[in-house]
């Protein structure tokens, strides 16, 4: 049962900018990456112009050339808050061509901090980027902060995902990389924009943009933990990433598993442990493998499994089980299919 309220969009500039007392600068930028989100923007946008923030804030919108309605949904939005909403509309898409969006986005952004928002997901308090900022201005040692997150089927079954505990707690780079991109929502981050607007070169090719985000925001310093559940993830909506993954062919999964190795051995750059980096590689081999069974594609799948061996063997007993038995990967399809999961 759905009981998560969602914000009201103010109507008007006014009304936002009635709560700002500080608007010398914008101090925050809320970016908001879309594509194809016709069914869900609405909510989205309004979550974020709800934000009753003592300081001044932009939004910031990337639309990857929709081929819906979404195009027009954001140019009404930006004639109804000009001064407030940008706008950024690619002629081509992007992301089909390999690129991460987040470069597209930061020579736009004025803020000192980006708070991130997918045009699928939204934000439920109206408080969330005004506690973000108040606790990383208050602390300049800490790159991040993140929090809980209520997730919703399209049956609108909800739950609490990334709950970590009920206090405030500061994660190392090393948990944040062991507990891949579903440790931190991508809706709830809020990050220096020096983060976002010093990102390596590499980046642009990574597989996941918001999880590699992470972990670079994450060095040394760690990550905020916020025990509070500030906002909604829809799993397996039209245009999500988890939707778009079920659809994935054996060359994408394969390229896939390239582009993680290559990013992920970027880490090290960091000084973050080879052995750290070489155990999340064989990670993100499991899963590619997992995914590959799922959608029949079993020869790729053993060849994903033996290189995830290669470089971390017997990391767990999901990895163990797999490696010594894909031959009969096709078996294992048919117990998730009947929904018998791997320990």
């Amino acid at each position: 049962m759905l009981v998560t309220n969602k914000l009201i969009c103010p109507t008007s500039e006014e009304e936002i900018q009635s709560h700002w007392k500080y608007f010398d600068k914008i101090y925050i930028s809320c970016v908001c990456i879309v594509f194809n989100h016709e069914l869900y923007i609405r909510d989205t946008i309004d979550s974020i112009l709800a934000q009753k923030s003592e300081h001044k804030f932009e939004v910031i919108i990337h639309d990857d050339c929709s081929t819906d309605s979404t195009k027009s949904i954001l140019l009404e939005y930006k004639n109804k808050f000009p001064n407030i909403i940008k706008l950024i509309l690619q002629k081509e898409n992007q992301h089909s061509k390999g690129y991460q969006i987040m470069p597209f986005i930061s020579p736009f952004v004025e803020g000192d901090f980006v708070a991130v928002c997918e045009g699928d997901d939204y934000w439920i308090r109206d408080d969330k980027i005004k506690r973000q900022f108040d606790l990383l201005n208050n602390d300049n040692k800490v790159n991040i902060c993140f929090s809980a997150c209520k997730s919703i089927s399209s049956d609108n079954v909800e739950r609490t995902i990334s709950y970590h505990g009920d206090n405030e707690l500061l994660f190392s780079t090393e948990q944040v990389m062991e507990g891949g991109g579903e440790f931190m929502p991508t809706a709830s981050l809020m990050l220096r924009s020096k983060i976002i607007k010093n990102l390596p070169e590499w980046f642009s090719h990574a597989p996941v943009g918001d999880y590699f985000i992470q972990i670079i925001s994450s060095v040394s310093k760690g990550a905020l933990y916020l025990p509070e559940v500030t906002c909604v993830y829809r799993t397996n909506a039209i245009g999500s990433w988890s939707s778009y993954r079920k659809h994935l062919t054996s060359d994408e999964i394969n390229a896939e598993a390239i582009r993680y190795e290559s990013s992920l051995s970027h880490l090290k750059e960091y000084d973050i442990p080879e052995k750290m980096v070489n155990h999340v590689i064989a990670k993100q081999y499991i899963a590619l493998a997992i995914l590959a069974i799922k959608n029949g594609f079993f020869l790729i799948s053993k060849e994903l499994i033996i290189k995830s061996w290669l470089f971390s063997p017997c990391m767990n007993r999901k990895q163990f089980i797999l490696y010594y038995t894909r031959a009969l990967h096709p078996l294992i399809k048919f117990a998730y299919l009947i929904k018998i999961k791997l320990p």
